[in-house]
């Protein structure tokens, strides 16, 4: 009785902040941490939609991935509403003024300096493997992207000690769970084959969490900021908190390209990371190719299939009303010499298990083709164990990255 009453207290004060009345039809079941059913109901009353999250998620067992509902009677064509290239850039140029406001990406690049990595958030064992995997074949160096309010991302620049100057550069994005000694292995094959790689994580979490960080809200007081959803309260005085999740990319990207401009670019994430990639590639057409792995499904999906839509990132109105998941997936994809992979594994632990996601993979590919310039694949890894950059997915990176670089070289010939 106790619980219900904090959680109904819970509930009204999110309701009395967003001054919103909660949709008509809420379904939520399945054992979670009652913050997030809370957000999920008050972002369904906030974008006054109805959210359906019957089905099984988080730590989906093997054993129950065809838990997952099909949905076979969609119009996928009908959603995704992109008649000629105009179209396309006008929906990158609402988004990045959604993201920064009129005065655009507003960040600060530090010199580089050399590090030894350490992963000091690991277990021992595991950092100390980790570690190891990297320092044995590069040369790696820390530079850090300050963005406004305090925030900063922590980023190490991988330089193999046996590279190629004609193979492409890699954004490698390990998303939310940088704590998982296997998500190194991807990173260290990626270096191993010659690749220079960038290694980024999302905002506020691990390397880039900033000890005693508050946001001063004129509306909600001082926010602390320790986690994504905190993000809700940030009001800013122009532009959206979103921008935290791909500021560093971009200023990646510009650094890159001031530095090189013939070598491909090619951005590889997981989970949050996977997410990322899309909307990285998306709004900024100098991302030759992307990898996103296990990154987002199309609403229709999220919504019918996980126990709760998302987090922050994936469920904050604002930008969808711009851009739905599969128009971001064509403009992903879309560029001359421009392609977009996904990958989903198919026994996934944590989401997007199955293979939904080829369902609505022709549909992209027709509306670039209509477009005249880009590709997009899905791609169903039957072998992944996990929540990970399985073989296939590292395979569709690598040859992505040598078919760009090709491609590039006989452009330059």
């Amino acid at each position: 009785m106790r619980q219900r009453i904090v959680l109904a207290v819970l509930v009204g004060s999110l309701l009395l902040l967003g001054g919103f009345m909660l949709a008509k039809e809420v379904h939520v079941q399945g054992k979670f941490k009652e913050w997030r059913r809370i957000l999920a109901e008050y972002k369904a009353g906030a974008d006054s939609t109805s959210i359906y999250c019957t089905s099984n998620n988080y730590n989906l067992p093997q054993d129950r991935i065809q838990g997952y509902e099909s949905i076979t009677d969609f119009d996928y064509a009908r959603v995704v509403q992109f008649e000629n290239a105009a179209d396309v850039q006008s929906r990158r140029d609402a988004i990045r003024t959604m993201l920064f406001g009129d005065s655009g990406p507003s960040f600060r690049v530090t010199q580089e300096e050399p590090v030894t990595p350490e992963y000091h958030w690991l277990s021992h064992a595991a950092a100390e493997g980790a570690e190891r995997q990297v320092i044995d074949i590069a040369d790696s160096y820390r530079l850090r992207v300050d963005m406004p309010f305090g925030l900063q991302s922590n980023i190490l620049h991988h330089i193999p000690k046996q590279g190629r100057k004609d193979k492409a550069i890699i954004i490698f994005h390990k998303g939310h769970g940088s704590d998982y000694p296997n998500r190194f292995k991807p990173l260290a094959s990626l270096i191993a084959a010659g690749h220079e790689v960038y290694e980024v994580g999302m905002p506020l979490i691990k390397e880039n969490k900033v000890k005693g960080l508050v946001y001063e809200s004129p509306r909600y007081g001082r926010i602390a900021l320790r986690q994504h959803d905190d993000f809700w309260f940030m009001d800013l005085p122009q532009g959206s908190p979103l921008r935290y999740f791909v500021e560093p990319v971009l200023a990646l990207v510009e650094r890159i390209r001031s530095r090189d401009a013939q070598r491909p670019i090619v951005m590889v994430g997981l989970s949050g990371g996977g997410w990322t990639t899309v909307l990285a590639a998306a709004i900024e057409p100098r991302i030759d190719g992307s990898v996103s792995v296990a990154g987002s499904w199309p609403e229709h999906l999220l919504t019918k299939n996980m126990r709760y839509p998302g987090d922050y990132e994936q469920v904050t109105p604002e930008l969808y009303r711009i851009a739905n998941r599969l128009e971001l997936y064509t403009m992903a994809g879309y560029g001359e010499g421009r392609r977009h992979l996904q990958v989903f594994n198919e026994r996934d632990t944590c989401c997007f298990a199955g293979s939904e996601g080829k369902a609505y993979e022709t549909v992209v590919q027709d509306r670039l083709k209509a477009l005249g310039a880009g590709a997009f694949e899905v791609n169903i890894d039957h072998d992944a164990n996990g929540h990970i950059i399985g073989d296939l997915a590292l395979e569709a990176v690598l040859r992505s990255a040598a078919e760009l670089s090709h491609s590039r070289s006989q452009t330059r010939q």
